[in-house]
């Protein structure tokens, strides 16, 4: 149901954004171009409605449903000329199938893209279960349509980033649940998959367009995350779609092209928050293309326009972090601009969190900078410091397609040239803010254009009239490349279907077993809350200490620190207090309940000194009653009235 639901959803975005890019006049190069970009225009437009309908209250199924309703109603004209039109491209698409123009490594390819497509659907169709959905890619949308819009979350400091592509999570929430969220975001990446190929195809070759979405889906960590509620390759995908934009605007002259450019930029932007790249490399583009024009007031007032639009995206949630917070740009900047007391952080934990940010990869020094192809490959590991993720073998088997990059079309150098430099530019940006795998979405999707160039130019024969050889050890490894991209293909399938074999999607998706069956073994902690959901009444509220805040599992009353989830308990058992003292902060709170992870409180790992760790245990003897507790984890009832 929800699969076909996405399709449904994935035509209304394509048929607003068709009409918006209708109205700005918009030329497009065959359907396929027509499709990404309407589609993704038309996702930033559901989202944005999505947004005005948190910020009003209007947050309701029905409301959802309205929007949809509408859509396919001013645009019923145009579907019932897609439906006319759709035996002639059914026709079309056979009789390009049964053309023997594919060789065998694209039908290779193709056969690898299928596979990794089936998985990613598969996942896509169970339970969230990873943690930054249920912390607040889900939890905070959750909040939201039971709150029927906007709602200060003053515990979960990640509800004040900016949350666009969270609105298309809300959206699909309010129209059905949770699993038509994953296929949005899935959906999201095919997207990304198709600008790619078609930006291949358009600028650099017709050669293994199918392999530059292989080797971008095929990467661990991209592939996992595709099938998640997570945000941070679909705001990839709107920063290459702003790149992909800007390219058509300087290439076209087509100045419906650059509110393209600023709308996907600003989506970027406030989608995620490492976007900001994109700004100043747009107001660089802007000079380019005003450079080319010669019109150097036109560049400025283009440049206004661009920075106004890509605010106008992130003005709604300024205004939302003034309100609740005194500071618009939380959690960034607590310690310049003073917070009003209203959420749970404060200058110290902001300092901290950066710091801790920051202690991702393996350093940030040049020599570090130097090593990344054999860090990111070799070193990396999923759920640690170390990136925090898996790219596999197969980027870094191609590495040597560099040095193939021309001199076959020289148009096509420059682009593959200017590709390579954007890679840098953003790896470096990368590389001394955040270094997680799974934020190189941007960077990666021109290094996959920079080395499926390479490869292609490896493989292919040389061109008509040519005598040119190439040196006795290039010779060699023309050769040897395409073997290197088969076994690194292989590898990364063989990582990939590790990971789909362990999380064993089909049984729930084929109904075998239920929610709960499926969330208790992928989830250990998934017990406990489990026993939080039946025991608290609606009056309770409960404190977690190191329950990885899954926010998005509760369906009670909860405290629980964000990011430094022993905080309020440290605070609670403050130097010099009593056991009455502890029953005080604990009411003033309004708790009634502690639930924790004994590894981080009485375990190896404690956060607590000794003096707090005996009187939290004399407390919870004298004045608790075990509730549940399994895996490590515990729940109590404070008796404290």
């Amino acid at each position: 149901m929800d699969l076909a639901l996405s399709f449904l959803l994935f035509l209304c975005f394509f048929l607003l954004g068709e009409a918006i890019c209708g109205v700005w006049k918009i030329d497009f190069q065959g359907p396929g171009e027509a499709f990404v970009f309407s589609s993704a225009l038309g996702t930033a437009a559901v989202s944005c409605a999505a947004e005005l309908m948190a910020f009003l209250g209007w947050v309701y199924p029905a409301s959802a449903w309205t929007v949809l309703g509408l859509i396919l109603a001013a645009r019923a004209g145009k579907l019932r000329e897609m439906a006319r039109e759709a035996p002639y491209h059914f026709r079309a698409v056979l009789a390009a199938l049964a053309k023997p123009a594919l060789s065998r490594f694209d039908l290779f390819n193709l056969c690898v893209l299928g596979v990794l497509i089936f998985m990613a659907l598969t996942l896509a169709q169970t339970p969230p279960a990873k943690t930054d959905a249920l912390v607040y890619h889900l939890a905070v949308p959750k909040a939201y349509l039971e709150h029927r819009g906007i709602v200060n979350l003053p515990n979960n400091v990640y509800s004040f980033f900016p949350l666009q592509f969270e609105m298309v999570y809300l959206f699909c929430l309010a129209l059905s649940g949770e699993n038509l969220a994953k296929l949005a975001g899935l959906g999201t990446v095919f997207i990304f998959l198709s600008a790619l190929c078609l930006y291949y195809k358009r600028y650099l070759s017709r050669r293994n367009a199918v392999f530059v979405a292989v080797l971008f889906f095929l990467t661990p960590t991209f592939l996992e995350l595709s099938a998640e509620a997570y945000v941070d390759l679909p705001a990839a995908t709107f920063a290459f779609l702003a790149y992909y934009s800007w390219e058509r605007w300087r290439t076209s002259g087509r100045d419906g092209w650059f509110p393209l450019m600023t709308v996907f930029t600003g989506f970027a932007v406030a989608a995620k928050m490492l976007s900001v790249i994109l700004v100043p490399a747009g107001l660089l583009g802007i000079a380019w293309v005003g450079r080319e024009r010669k019109k150097n007031l036109w560049t400025l007032g283009s440049s206004t326009v661009f920075l106004a639009g890509v605010a106008l995206f992130l003005l709604p949630w300024w205004a939302r972090n003034y309100h609740y917070s005194g500071n618009p740009f939380v959690p960034l900047f607590a310690e310049a601009l003073p917070l009003n007391g209203r959420i749970d952080w404060d200058a110290g934990r902001s300092s901290q969190f950066f710091q801790y940010v920051h202690s991702f990869g393996m350093g940030r020094g040049v020599k570090e900078f130097l090593l990344l192809p054999v860090n990111l490959t070799f070193l990396a590991e999923k759920d640690s410091l170390r990136f925090d993720g898996n790219i596999g073998l197969l980027y870094f088997l191609l590495l040597p397609a560099v040095f193939f990059m021309g001199p076959r079309k020289p148009s096509a150098r420059l682009i593959a040239v200017r590709a390579a430099s954007l890679f840098f530019v953003f790896l470096i940006f990368w590389f001394f803010h955040s270094q997680y795998i799974r934020f190189l979405g941007p960077a990666f999707a021109f290094l996959t254009l920079v080395l499926a160039y390479g490869l292609g130019n490896a493989a292919a024969p040389p061109p008509p009239g040519s005598i040119r050889a190439w040196p006795g050890g290039f010779s060699v490894l023309k050769k040897a490349l395409p073997l290197l991209a088969v076994a690194g293909i292989a590898y990364n399938l063989y990582l990939d279907a590790t990971y789909w074999l362990r999380v064993n999607p089909l049984p729930y998706v084929m109904g075998m077993e239920n929610r709960e069956e499926y969330l208790l073994r992928e989830l250990p902690v998934y017990s406990m809350y489990q026993a939080f959901n039946r025991s608290l009444s609606e009056d309770d509220r409960a404190l977690f200490v190191y329950m990885r805040n899954f926010g998005y599992l509760c369906e009670k009353k909860f405290i629980s620190d964000s990011v430094f989830e022993a905080h309020t308990l440290q605070s609670v058992l403050g130097p010099g207090v009593s056991p009455d003292g502890i029953a005080n902060r604990l009411r003033a709170l309004g708790v009634t309940h502690l639930m924790f992870d004994n590894r981080f409180v009485f375990g190896k790992d404690s956060a607590f000194s000794p003096a707090q760790l005996e009187l939290l245990k004399g407390f919870l003897n004298a004045r608790a009653r075990l509730v549940a507790g399994k895996n490590g984890f515990y729940l109590y009832r404070f008796v404290i009235n």
